[in-house]
């Protein structure tokens, strides 16, 4: 039982974790694109929130090169890492793709006969 207790706090501390660092992305993203370069339409939000996920996934990437005294401190894994920065960086693929829209994948827009 406590062994539960303890992976069932240090996930949801975890989890905190993602999402500060998935708030900081974004902020940042926000400043420089929407209030920097002025881009407040509805339609650049998308492309913002984009880069967001990208730095995110990238940033959890790079956490999986951090010495394991300082994560097993924490109780976490460089799995834990790798797995969730690997979802994260597959969303942002499937976003780009999905933003880029045809005028960058015809071959993936249009079925060939």
């Amino acid at each position: 039982m406590q062994q539960e207790e303890f992976k069932t706090r240090h996930s949801f501390h975890f989890k905190i974790l993602v999402c500060i660092v998935f708030g900081a992305f974004y902020s940042y993203a926000f400043v420089r694109y929407h209030v920097g370069k002025q881009l407040w339409d509805w339609i650049h939000i998308p492309y913002v929130l984009n880069k967001a996920i990208a730095w995110t996934g990238a940033s959890l990437l790079v956490g999986t090169l951090l010495p394991n005294r300082l994560l097993f401190t924490k109780g976490w894994t460089r799995k834990t890492f790798g797995a969730v920065g690997f979802r994260w960086i597959l969303v942002h693929i499937i976003c780009t793709l999905a933003l880029l829209g045809e005028n960058y994948t015809p071959r993936c827009s249009t079925i060939s006969n």
